[in-house]
């Protein structure tokens, strides 16, 4: 996969992230209306920018938007661009654990929404590096790929999704045990 097939898969990804959050929204916000009403900007402003719930959207989807410019302005200086959009989604998972039984009453202060985030980091790094072996070896498995490239890139990434399988199984424990 050319550099830019991956910056174009990743600005469509962050793209669908922002629909998909704003849909969210929206939807949140009909919960709210009765059968055969319908939605007003009043009851708009209170769900989606009033309160806990919607101060945590309003975060996620602002740090969406930064982050599809991010990747749609493309990579400046590759090793800064990496972390911003790591801090970028870090954010996106904080806000994401804002809005759920994280920010609940059975935690003390913050290390439900801690602990909650790092769940779903560990998710997405699990299955972010399946995602990126699925792209990258499957197709090089089809040419004249050299073998011991081919089992380093693995070994590489394996560690990556090992690491990301300990964090979804340790935080999931200690969230279990909570709840």
């Amino acid at each position: 996969m050319s550099l830019r097939a991956l910056q174009r898969t990743m600005l469509t990804c962050t793209l669908l992230l922002v629909l998909l959050i704003a849909l969210r929204g929206v939807m949140q916000a009909l919960t709210f209306v009765d059968a055969g009403d319908s939605l007003d900007v009043p009851l708009l402003r209170t769900v989606l920018l009033e309160g806990e719930w919607g101060h945590a959207w309003v975060l996620q989807l602002s740090a969406a938007l930064v982050l599809a410019a991010m990747v749609a302005l493309g990579p400046r200086a590759p090793s800064t661009a990496s972390m911003l959009q790591s801090l970028t989604v870090l954010c996106v998972l904080w806000a994401q654990s804002g809005m759920g039984h994280a920010a609940g009453d059975n935690w003390h202060g913050q290390w439900g929404r801690a602990l909650d985030t790092g769940h779903l980091a560990g998710g997405g790094l699990w299955l972010g590096t399946l995602a990126v072996l699925a792209m990258t070896v499957l197709p090089w498995l089809r040419g004249e790929a050299q073998l011991s490239e081919l089992a380093t890139l693995i070994r590489k990434y394996s560690f990556c999704a090992r690491a990301g399988v300990l964090i979804v199984i340790t935080s999931g424990v200690l969230a279990a045990i909570v709840y």
